[in-house]
């Protein structure tokens, strides 16, 4: 292998072939074929039949050639030619240029500012919410073209009449996926902050060996997903579980988790530099290895390094579980031995978490079993920068009825903590989440306070993080199905002073079944993200999602850079928006118009044209022209249609098992004139249509 790559050419025969990390150049000729580019700037060349390219990193040019092709970027500034046939091109990260050619072709450019040219045939240009500022260009031929935007949850206006496509309000919601794998279950995610604005988030998931392993995916600092979720453990046998994460100060980050370490479990970690790479093996915590080392929590450092803490088996009868901690340099080296945490001795001590403080020391709090004279108690634990204890073992709680436990802590920008923890009967019902302020010194601040409003059921699993306008945010679970049906994340915003800011609110939009185990995190912005599990939602098993939050507690949106320009010669005719309130405008030709799921204005414009409302109370006005409405069975809603053109318009109302005595016909007057003037078709699913002035008055 060169410095400068090969030059690797194929045969007419289905070849398979891998570049080096140089710049090749990569021919594959007769048959399909699959062509890899790997590192550095490759040109790749399909040639004849159905081939697959794959450029890998680096700024690639490829060549689907004849035959229906697939493309894909990666990343790097790319540049695909589909050629003749029907090709799919995927841009991936970097500003791409994507050149279908003839055929139906399908084009996405992914983030970044990419150019999609689409060319003769009918092509299919689709948007995600990952940014940039995309243009489509080149001329159509004549032929029907159709622009659609999947997975965007904030309005849109899609005006193709004036040739631009863009956000135009950060309303809706701001979640994303965190998992790209669906099969099987996604959970138990943790999430944590980088240095350079952005995140990472890590969940257990299927794993290559047996039983699940740790996955893992960065955001960028709006929202967008960067290069595409990875598996941070190496040894895959055994159950890999429990992964817990945090930033680290040279803008990396270190994930430890729970395997096997040859005597039961043991805890082991990874470190990721700034770019996402590995930075050495994975490596043991625990020295100790009798019996179980769990329940791992990590934490960053001022000077560079961070602490793992978790728990170990206890040394008599009596004291059956003990927290320990494990400190590590900037450069991943051990500090010293394990030391224990705590100075009770007696049953169980566990579940520790771990923040670092702005004077280089951190702070642990963890269960403790009768510390408070009660069942479960939060306890805590100073630190100074050496690693020293400063004073002693303290206990959180006031309230010691029942248990308190679960805690976890965050630290505060003026240099001060707060805990919070779930606490059995306390709020009248079930559990509920209270908490505690310190300040520097590790005195406390008022004292310990309710965090939930509602009180019905369970509130419980709470986590906390500090903002940097002084304040905090806490997010729980309530199971009490105030946000709809079944387990829901809420959350509460306090200033400084622990002043609740504004109400309780319910965090994820998706209410079916389980939605838990969150984990929050503060941003660069001044906001803060939270992801959390969610049954269901990805459709398989468990998933993982977040959502983006202003310091304010509003949605900060995920897609506020994205813009797609649609240069005047090229003609779209067909636009399918997201999931938020969007206003699509038709053009005077024949267009196919989908609103999908929100309240949404369809104004199609002179042309016989296809509306689709979906979802939602939709407003449709087809203009000039025959126009054919559908009422499917994904267009739930009560939705109006204008019409006063005097066109032959055609509703087309397609429900399956939906009979004519399922629904009801009036005449109604909407301008209470006295006068009917438009028809109300009720459905005895809730739905309705009311078709606007269907009655001549004049």
């Amino acid at each position: 292998m060169s410095e400068n790559g090969q030059v690797i050419e194929g045969n007419n025969c289905n070849n398979r072939l891998i570049g080096t990390d140089g710049n090749d150049v990569i021919s594959g000729n007769g048959g399909h074929d699959l062509l890899k580019g790997g590192e550095g700037d490759d040109i790749i060349d399909g040639g004849s039949g159905n081939d697959v390219l794959i450029g890998g990193e680096g700024d690639d040019t490829m060549y689907g050639q004849s035959g229906c092709d697939f493309l894909k970027g990666g990343i790097g500034n790319d540049t695909l030619f589909g050629g003749t046939g029907h090709d799919v091109l995927l841009g991936g990260s970097g500003n791409d240029i994507l050149d279908g050619g003839s055929g139906n072709d399908f084009l996405a450019g992914g983030s970044g500012n990419d150019l999609l040219k689409g060319g003769y045939g009918n092509d299919f240009y689709w948007f995600n919410p990952d940014g940039g500022q995309d243009t489509i260009s080149g001329e159509s031929g004549g032929w029907r073209d159709t622009i659609a935007f999947k997975r965007f949850t904030t309005d849109l206006t899609i005006d193709l009449q004036a040739g631009v496509v863009k956000e135009v309000s950060g309303s809706g919601s701001a979640g994303f996926s965190g998992n790209t794998t669906t099969a099987g279950t996604q959970g138990f995610s943790k999430i944590t902050n980088l240095a350079n604005g952005g995140f990472v988030l890590t969940w257990n998931g299927a794993g290559a060996g047996d039983n699940d392993d740790i996955h893992a995916q960065r955001f960028d600092a709006n929202g967008n997903k960067v290069g595409t979720e990875f598996i941070v453990n190496t040894a895959t046998a055994g159950g890999q579980g429990g992964a817990v994460t945090t930033g680290l100060t040279d803008g990396g980050f270190v994930i430890t988790w729970t395997n096997d370490d040859g005597s039961f479990d043991g805890i082991f970690g990874q470190r990721f530099d700034a770019n996402g790479n590995k930075v050495g093996g994975e490596f043991a915590v625990n020295t100790t290895t009798t019996g179980d080392q769990d329940q791992s929590a990590v934490a960053a450092l001022a000077d560079g390094g961070f602490v793992v803490t978790f728990t170990s088996p206890g040394t008599s009868p009596i004291n059956q579980s003990e927290v320990f901690l494990q400190r590590f340099d900037a450069n991943g080296n051990k500090v010293g031995s394990e030391v224990q945490v705590n100075t009770t001795e007696i049953l169980n001590q566990s579940d520790a978490q771990v923040v670092g403080l702005d004077d280089g020391g951190y702070v642990v709090v963890y269960s403790s079993n009768g510390i408070d004279g009660g069942n479960f108690g939060v306890a805590g634990q100073r630190f100074d920068a050496s690693g020293a204890k400063v004073g002693g073992e303290f206990v959180v709680n006031t309230f010691t009825t029942g248990n308190q436990q679960n805690a976890e802590v965050a630290s505060l920008s003026n240099g001060g903590f707060v805990v919070s923890w779930d606490s059995d009967g306390q709020d009248g019902d079930g559990n509920g989440v209270y908490a505690q302020i310190y300040d520097a010194n590790g005195d406390t601040v008022g004292s310990e306070f309710q965090v939930n409003t509602n009180t019905t059921g369970n509130q419980s699993q709470a986590t906390v993080t500090g903002l940097q306008n002084g304040g905090f945010v806490m997010m729980w679970q309530d199971d009490s199905g105030a946000g709809g049906d079944g387990t829901d994340v809420f959350a509460q915003i306090f200033d400084a002073s622990g002043n609740k800011v504004g109400s309780e609110f319910q965090v994820n939009g998706f209410n079916s079944d389980f939605q838990g185990n969150a984990s929050v995190t503060t941003l660069e912005s001044g906001g803060f993200v939270v992801s959390w599990d969610s049954e269901g939602q990805d459709g398989d098993g468990m998933g993982v999602f977040g959502k983006r939050y202003n310091a304010d507690g509003t949605e900060a949106g995920t897609i506020e850079n994205t813009i797609v320009t649609i240069e005047g010669t090229n003609k779209i005719e067909a636009a399918i928006g997201g999931k938020g309130n969007d206003l699509i405008i038709g053009t005077e030709e024949n267009n196919d118009l989908y609103g999908k799921d929100g309240d949404d204005v369809i104004q199609a414009g002179d042309g016989h044209d296809w509306i689709v409302g979906g979802r939602g109370n939709d407003l449709l006005e087809g203009g000039n022209g025959n126009d054919y409405y559908i009422y499917g069975r994904s267009n739930f809603g009560q939705d109006v249609v204008f019409d006063a053109s005097g066109s032959n318009d055609y509703l087309s109302v397609k429900y399956a098992g939906l009979k004519v005595s399922d629904a009801t016909f009036a005449a109604i007057d909407t301008n209470n004139d006295g006068n009917v003037d438009a028809l109300n078709i009720a459905f005895t699913n809730g739905s309705e249509i009311t078709i606007e002035a269907y009655f001549d008055n004049s």
